[in-house]
């Protein structure tokens, strides 16, 4: 199987860590701003929305997922979200 460049982990694997416990309980850009971002990127007003059936389960096939399920290796939810947050335009 080919790695991802760059790596990546699987969302569930970063659930299931200490860390993230942490990270979602106590983000860096506070929990309003990042549960917002979280629910606006899986949410079909978000414009990277765009499901679609894979070809397989190869990594290049799993590298199309959004960053929020095959998440960059090291980064957390609330850092893999954030950029993605609605506008004040948005909301």
């Amino acid at each position: 199987m080919a790695a991802l460049i760059p790596p990546r982990q699987h969302y569930q694997q970063y659930l299931s860590t200490r860390e993230a416990n942490e990270d979602l309980w106590r983000p860096p850009q506070g929990l309003h701003t990042f549960l917002r971002a979280f629910f606006h990127v899986k949410s079909a007003d978000w414009a990277g929305n765009k499901p679609h059936p894979l070809n397989g389960r190869a990594a290049a096939d799993l590298a199309k997922m959004p960053a929020y399920y095959v998440m960059e290796l090291g980064k957390t939810m609330p850092a893999t979200v954030t950029p993605c947050r609605p506008s004040a335009a948005d909301i």
